[in-house]
């Protein structure tokens, strides 16, 4: 189990340095990368690495979000054109596919394309449904080789990005789009649109929270 958090870990690393690399070869500057979530245990300049190694994020200089002097603005991740800001956002999920593609060939697309279906089948049937991926998930982990595991979390967490859900690269990348192309410039999605995506993902997390405490108390006792 220790393997499979250390690997948890190293695809979120991963994940958030490919989005700064990115970011930075563009001409933007890094605010803070920060991984994990929870107490801050380790800061080094911009990075930040938090108690639980789950989440994290990359924070960009951005107009949007604070006051910028004239001298940062050329800096500014929003100053980028569209699909500039898309290449960056999703450069993170592209390095975790480039991985589980090295490490288990074609079999990463299937992976890839089972996720969306099993996290909202999960969702509504978190003590059904949800179940049983969990038991499929706990054999997984305990009986792959630790190359292969690194491969299977490195898609599956790849896709999880992908999903409109709040916060998400998916989710970044849809109001990318919308702002751009649709009306309301200054408002990257509806109010009751935007009310009802983080809705939804609260009620998921919520959900998989119970399946997985249930899973904890039925299957494994704790």
């Amino acid at each position: 189990m220790l393997n499979f958090f250390l690997i948890i870990l190293f695809c979120l690393a991963l994940h958030l340095f490919s989005i700064a690399a990115a970011g930075q070869a563009t001409g933007v500057r890094v605010l803070e990368l920060s991984i994990g979530m929870g107490p801050m245990v380790f800061r080094y300049k911009a990075f930040i690495l938090k108690l639980i190694p789950l989440n994290g994020y990359v924070k960009f200089i951005d107009t949007r979000e604070r006051v910028v002097s004239d001298a940062d603005l050329p800096f500014a991740f929003d100053r980028l054109s569209t699909w500039r800001q898309i290449m960056v956002t999703l450069s993170g999920c592209a390095a975790l596919l480039v991985l589980a593609t090295v490490l288990l060939g074609t079999g990463a697309w299937q992976d890839f394309i089972a996720l969306p279906a099993q996290y909202v089948m999960g969702a509504v049937s978190p003590f059904g449904t949800a179940q049983t991926l969990l038991l499929e998930a706990g054999r997984v982990i305990h009986t792959t080789a630790l190359l292969s595991l690194l491969g299977i979390v490195a898609v599956k967490l790849a896709a999880f990005n992908l999903l409109p859900q709040a916060g998400s690269n998916g989710y970044y990348v849809l109001t990318v789009l919308v702002n751009r192309s649709g009306p309301g410039a200054n408002h990257p999605y509806p109010g009751a649109f935007h009310k009802l995506v983080v809705f939804m993902t609260i009620a998921a997390m919520i959900s998989w929270c119970l399946a997985i405490a249930y899973a904890c108390w039925t299957h494994y006792g704790l």
